[in-house]
């Protein structure tokens, strides 16, 4: 910062990080202990390469070759990185599938090998200004809070 308080306002630093002034977010994250924790592991398991392991291999052929965002994270692998019980993890992952921040598909990957597989949200392609396409990802806990912050700023108008 060039001058002494630029940015700052009460002494408090402004960060863009509408997330937190949503209410349905808000709610969500703390209606059940360690929700935050079990999206964030389903967020940074998202199968995006075409990965030898069975689960993994099937996301990228069959979900994430049609621009959907997905990962298969085992309740067991939860377990091991939080520490929390499988009612617990069991209790985030259907209130995060009702409120619609991912969306769960049962499938049977292999002959009698059924899995659950997260899908948080879809990719679009885009071409760029040089003419290289590239991706960009929507999660779909965006779009449900950015309709809901925007419709409040519309509101205000």
């Amino acid at each position: 910062m060039d001058k002494e308080g630029e940015g700052m306002q009460n002494n408090w630093m402004l960060v863009n990080f509408e997330w937190v002034d949503s209410p349905n977010y808000r709610d969500i994250m703390c209606s059940v202990k360690g929700i935050q924790m079990v999206y964030d592991i389903l967020r940074r398991y998202v199968v995006r390469d075409p990965m030898t392991h069975t689960v993994s291999r099937y996301i990228y052929d069959n979900i994430f070759s049609k621009n959907k965002l997905a990962s298969a994270v085992s309740y067991s692998h939860i377990e091991t990185l939080t520490g929390m019980g499988r009612a617990t993890i069991a209790n985030c992952l259907k209130k995060l599938e009702e409120c619609g921040y991912i969306k769960l598909l049962k499938v049977e990957v292999e002959k009698g090998n059924n899995q659950n597989i997260y899908v948080l949200g879809k990719r679009k392609p885009f071409i760029t200004d040089i003419g290289k396409e590239v991706f960009k990802d929507f999660w779909f806990i965006d779009d449900i809070i950015g309709q809901e912050i925007y419709e409040k700023k519309m509101s205000e108008l």
